[in-house]
């Protein structure tokens, strides 16, 4: 009975712990009038930078009791965990449905993006921090009636075919991602080929379930000078059980290693699946971190990712197997 109530103590020390690092606060040296700062998961917010050199913001609707006030839009580009209204803001609205902002005036360089939800004196923002870096050339030139863009989708690939009118254009970078407007310098959600002689067709392969985005432009001068229009394509393949959280990878220990195209060492090629790894080689990386599937060792209970990559619910499931675990014993 002694050793349980002592387990008891440990897992409830660990239970707060996580409960503090999921809703953290933070007291501000200049916000005396507010509240501490809540950290809210439950605010979905995100940024973009679009083509045409503006960010387009958008975040989840306030849902608390109390009465709200406003939205605060708060960018900084010193700060990576900008606060209000220590590090000011750039946009605001009293309207509790006005979901989006597009910012027109993005400091070239990097900048940090963060949605504040007020309910006078309480402060509610989002737990994600954007971070948009924008380069002196992010403006982009379409011009279909140069460069015209058409596609398929087949199983996990994006098939992509242009045809020029008026050009003798060579090279091209084609462009995508999951987000709108793909461009080149790659945003972070971007991803690119770059194709010379002419060649006027490209197969982006190996795609997760989702939607993309996808465009090519001509280059020249080492810079894009006119994008096509843009495809956007649906992958919705049914045997990628990877993108289906109900589904379960039952994976066996042999040892097998590949390397992931993250450049992590895998015990073999389910266990890369469950992390969601799809590109690989065969044998160890070069220069290895290898990643099997975690263990308590002494209580046999095994994990399907590392702690630290857990959200709370998972953490707590955890725990409470642990504390199973350790009544029977």
């Amino acid at each position: 009975m002694k050793n349980i109530k002592y387990y008891f103590l440990i897992i409830s020390c660990i239970l707060f712990s996580f409960a503090g690092v999921v809703s953290a606060t933070e007291s501000t040296g200049t916000s005396s009038a507010w509240n501490t700062v809540t950290y809210d998961s439950a605010i979905e917010f995100n940024a973009v930078l679009n083509s045409s050199g503006n960010v387009e913001a958008t975040w989840s609707k306030y849902n608390k009791s109390n009465n709200f006030t406003y939205y605060k839009l708060v960018r900084s580009s010193t700060v990576t965990s900008p606060v209000y209204p220590d590090n000011g803001y750039i946009y605001y609205s009293s309207d509790v449905n006005v979901l989006s902002y597009t910012d027109k005036s993005v400091p070239t360089g990097t900048s940090y993006y963060r949605i504040y939800q007020i309910a006078s004196p309480s402060r509610y923002c989002s737990e994600k921090v954007v971070t948009i870096t924008k380069t002196a050339a992010t403006s982009t030139v379409t011009d279909s009636s140069q460069i015209k863009l058409t596609g398929a989708v087949d199983n996990t690939t994006i098939k992509l075919s242009w045809t020029l009118v008026n050009s003798s254009a060579t090279a091209f970078k084609v462009v995508w991602g999951k987000s709108q407007n793909p461009v080149y310098p790659n945003r972070s959600t971007d991803s690119y080929h770059y194709l010379t002689l002419g060649e006027t067709s490209d197969m982006i392969t190996g795609l997760a379930n989702g939607k993309y985005f996808a465009r090519v432009c001509i280059y020249e001068n080492e810079v894009c000078t006119k994008y096509s229009n843009e495809i956007i394509a649906e992958i919705n393949n049914a045997s990628d059980s990877s993108q289906n959280p109900n589904t379960v990878i039952a994976c066996n220990d042999v040892y097998a290693p590949i390397c992931g195209n993250d450049n992590k060492t895998y015990s073999n090629a389910c266990y890369a699946k469950k992390y969601g790894i799809t590109n690989y080689t065969n044998g160890k990386c070069a220069t290895e971190t290898t990643v099997t599937s975690p263990t308590i060792n002494s209580l046999g209970i095994t994990l399907d990712k590392p702690l630290n990559q857990m959200n709370r619910d998972e953490l707590i499931k955890v725990l409470i197997n642990i504390l199973i675990a350790l009544l029977s014993k």
